[in-house]
């Protein structure tokens, strides 16, 4: 199946389709094999040792080396032990490796997916079986794995489709890190999920270098104090805005964190609020990120359009999402709170939590999630966990905001259970003018 025999035109061009290190047919061979062939049953292993880096730190770079010569050769081996006529090993890459199949003349009982996945199996109880000698130790490798084939299916880009199928599926199975074996297939939704992405970074670009006819602005919800009935705050969130369309932040906002944009977007809202709240007296909140604590001109540019629109810091909470990467910058969050700035848990109750560690920050709200104010009045679990959380708050001198407060019942459950504030379409909807909030 993958001869590459025709490459023997010149010394040169065998060494460019060929990795230095193993000898095996590199990642340009596999994508020119790939679109040359034709093959009507295809698979495709990516394969990713997950614990190299433990090995390359640990015996040094010649041993690391040693160990990718060696996986290459048990991986070769593996596959000559199928005894399949068209098979081929490539290493892609560093630790990833790669796997290619032509079962045109093979009967298969199963569909190639399963039939892939067994693949997967026999290759981890290979390994097991006989593990790869670093020193005096046998070590077995890890690894994720990526499948992508064309059950079915035959074209003209058979061979770049299979390809950054295999890419995106591997990168998937990685992001689910999981010790053990994974492996992901890309599927019509998935294969959506980073078309989506690439459409909305195209246009988050265009919109930040403004290029386009949408523009990033903040909207205003109000935060409604319940024990008195006042509006003394308001939450600023992002929205994109074009002459008859307002595009919500979910749609953007996973690519401006892939791409490291949201610090540029937070500085949209920040200047733009301060410049709206410089004439009013209430307070207002804003939402941060790790991306924007890690900003060494974060505090100088927030603190810089707090001086120049005349806004007490203590006016301003901060929201931040609550995971390990804050306290690894909570010298940042601390700093900001000497400077007066209130620190609020976003979406408190779901997801991380280190209570542990919250007096490190010394939050001033918790925010509890919407999804336990949506089922306030519906499930026991979602109400005794809001209690819960209400009187953790007390204890720790932190007040409590309730988001997606949608009803009057669920307003007043909220004020029985001691909620401090309510957010919320039963409050007002997000809107562009503070008016109309």
């Amino acid at each position: 199946m993958f001869d590459i025999t025709f490459l023997k035109y010149t010394k040169d061009k065998v060494m460019i389709l060929k990795d230095d290190l193993t000898g095996l047919p590199n990642r340009k061979s596999l994508i020119s094999e790939l679109n040359a062939h034709r093959c009507r049953k295809m698979i495709l292993l990516g394969i990713d040792i997950k614990n190299f880096g433990e090995i390359n730190s640990c015996y040094g770079n010649e041993e690391g080396d040693n160990f990718l010569v060696s996986f290459g050769r048990k991986l070769s081996d593996f596959a000559n032990s199928l005894a399949l006529n068209d098979t081929e090993v490539y290493r892609l890459h560093s630790d990833v490796f790669a796997l290619a199949a032509c079962m045109d003349k093979f009967s298969v009982k199963k569909s190639l997916l399963d039939f892939a996945n067994m693949l997967v199996k026999k290759f981890e109880n290979f390994l097991s079986e006989d593990p790869i000698r670093i020193k005096s130790l046998n070590v077995t490798p890890s690894f994720v794995c990526g499948i992508s084939h064309n059950d079915n299916f035959y074209g003209d880009n058979i061979g770049s489709n299979l390809f950054n199928r295999m890419d995106i599926a591997l990168r998937e199975a990685k992001n689910k890190n999981i010790k053990k074996i994974s492996y992901c297939q890309i599927d019509e939704e998935v294969e959506k999920f980073y078309e989506r992405n690439i459409l909305w970074s195209n246009i988050l670009k265009s919109v930040l270098q403004g290029k386009s006819k949408l523009v990033l602005k903040p909207y205003y919800q109000a935060i409604q104090k319940i024990e008195t009935g006042e509006i003394l705050k308001y939450e600023c969130l992002i929205r994109m805005v074009g002459k008859d369309d307002v595009i919500s932040p979910s749609m953007f906002l996973a690519s401006a964190e892939r791409l490291g944009l949201l610090p540029s977007i937070g500085k949209i809202v920040i200047s733009e609020s301060c410049n709206i709240f410089r004439n009013l007296q209430a307070g207002f909140s804003i939402n941060i990120t790790s991306q924007d604590l890690a900003d060494e001109e974060f505090e100088k540019f927030i603190l810089s359009q707090c001086e120049f629109n005349s806004i007490d810091p203590e006016r301003v909470t901060l929201e931040i999402l609550e995971n390990e990467e804050i306290y690894n910058l909570k010298s940042k969050i601390i700093n900001l709170k000497k400077h007066g700035f209130k620190i609020a848990i976003d979406d408190f109750g779901v997801g991380y939590s280190n209570f542990s560690r919250h007096h490190e920050i010394n939050i001033d709200y918790i925010k509890i999630d919407g999804s336990l104010i949506e089922n306030l009045l519906k499930t026991s679990k979602s109400y005794k966990t809001v209690k819960s959380i209400v009187s953790y708050a007390q204890s720790i001198n932190a007040e409590t905001i309730a988001e997606y407060v949608t009803n009057s019942d669920i307003y007043n459950k909220l004020e029985e259970l001691g909620v401090d504030y309510a957010q919320g379409y039963a409050v007002g909807k997000p809107a562009e003018s503070i008016l109309s909030a």
